[in-house]
């Protein structure tokens, strides 16, 4: 039997009656399944270059470490041990040499606290005690002993510490008035207020390069943070910045060559560690990636030195979980 239309013919009039068909119905296209629809795309990130190797490990494995480099070896200080004690264990890495050495112990037990170097001394603040504690310790290294400062005006655990025009600010954290910051004047060994993040937020990193302290991921209430801001001045507030590609706590961060690398971190519900190692650099406002951390882990070290970062210790499980790893990205 001969067609009644041409086929050309054919299409033409479907067309038209599923044209018309679609206006009896209120207009429109047909709706496309839900599990035909792509899904977008995330950020796309650039490949930055780098290499892992193993190094010799932490002598005394512990998580929610503070951690301050000086005179080129990384200092791992106090935080939790295997048994949920917290720790007045000082450590000190020589990444020319590949060896650990036991320095004076922390005046008092800390765990979550939080340190950085400056002026030939390392300095730590706060932390856990049971509670966020307001309490202050300077390191010198040649005489290996630690002296008492002025305590901080808030209790203050969980955040970070970074130099910025000669002065140590303590940013972010668990305790009282989480979002100020608070900025040490070593000369007087007095605090001030400084500029406060737009919203608090706790077990972020926070490090210091190019004259500017940067704020970076954390979480505040269990919602996992991607925020990156930037304090370029003390008279100037925190501004936001690209935001970190994976938001995660219980991170840390390094510089290595002016650029900052975001490593680690926990989350629960469901409860996992990152192996994210993202690269910040401030140039471009832009992140790009490394290989992923060989042991995923959260309340960990994180240093640069020379032109390699080191991640050492940390919780390779969510919650109390220790680590004596020790890894090492060259990045050039």
């Amino acid at each position: 039997m001969q067609d009644r239309f041409p086929p050309a013919a054919a299409l033409r009039l479907l067309a038209a009656f599923l044209a018309l068909a679609a206006a009896a119905c209120g207009g429109g296209s047909p709706a496309t399944p839900a599990s035909a629809v792509p899904a977008s795309p995330g950020p796309s990130l650039a490949d930055a270059t780098g290499t892992w190797s193993a190094r010799a490990s932490l002598p005394t494995p512990r998580s929610e470490v503070a951690s301050a480099v000086l005179d080129g070896k990384v200092y791992v200080i106090g935080g939790f041990t295997a048994s949920g004690s917290n720790s007045r264990v000082v450590e000190a890495y020589d990444p020319l040499t590949d060896r650990w050495e036991s320095k004076a112990p922390l005046p008092e037990p800390r765990d979550h606290a939080m340190a950085t170097a400056f002026g030939g001394r390392v300095f730590v603040f706060g932390g856990n005690a049971g509670s966020a504690t307001r309490t202050a310790f300077a390191y010198d290294p040649r005489s290996d002993t630690w002296a008492r400062l002025a305590d901080m005006p808030f209790q203050r655990s969980a955040g970070g510490a970074a130099v910025l025009d000669d002065r140590i600010l303590v940013v972010a954290g668990a305790g009282e008035s989480p979002a100020v910051t608070m900025v040490y004047d070593l000369a007087r060994d007095r605090w001030q207020r400084g500029p406060a993040l737009p919203a608090p937020r706790e077990h972020l990193a926070v490090v210091a390069v190019g004259g500017r302290v940067y704020a970076i991921g954390g979480r505040w209430e269990n919602d996992l943070k991607s925020a990156t801001e930037v304090l370029d001045s003390l008279t100037a507030g925190w501004r936001p910045l690209a935001p970190l590609p994976t938001a995660r706590g219980g991170t840390g961060g390094g510089a290595v060559d002016g650029r900052i690398y975001v490593a680690g971190g926990e989350a629960f519900n469901p409860s996992r560690t990152f192996p994210q190692v993202e690269v910040y650099d401030p140039g471009n406002d832009a992140w790009s990636r490394t290989p992923g951390l060989p042991t995923p882990r959260h309340g960990l070290a994180v240093q640069g030195v020379g032109g390699s970062l080191y991640v050492i210790g940390g919780g390779p499980s969510a919650g109390l979980s220790v680590s004596p790893q020790n890894e090492a990205l060259k990045t050039r």
